[in-house]
């Protein structure tokens, strides 16, 4: 697995930990003070504004989890890779894909977020 591809997997693993301590550190290995990510619901800066959004997600969809589909394109600093919002049955409630923008230590500095369907 390249770090891109490792990076990515952690950002994900970030949005399915209900622990708040928990979910900081995951975002803590590939989000910086500064990170940005924004969809078409919210605009948020920084690991603790992104992990009180991933919590309120959660809590609006219980059960909910996200589930890498594919693997994570790479070109120069910026990365692509879709994703599905599925439930505890598997069946995909919202479909979407993150464009990434990477520093240059590989942590992620914007995340910009596309549902697929509303």
């Amino acid at each position: 697995m390249t770090q891109v591809q490792e990076t990515i997997a952690t950002y994900g693993a970030a949005w399915n930990e209900t622990d708040h301590e928990a979910r900081l550190a995951l975002l803590a290995k590939v989000w910086s003070a500064e990170s940005r990510y924004v969809d078409p619901r919210v605009s948020v800066t920084g690991p603790e504004e992104l992990s009180d959004y991933i919590s309120a997600v959660q809590s609006a969809m219980p059960g909910a989890r996200l589930v890498l589909t594919g693997e994570a394109e790479e070109h120069h600093a910026f990365v692509r890779f879709h994703w599905a919002l599925v439930d505890a049955a598997g069946t995909t409630l919202l479909p979407g894909v993150d464009f990434v923008t990477l520093a240059e230590d590989g942590r992620l500095t914007q995340v910009v977020g596309f549902f697929d369907q509303a």
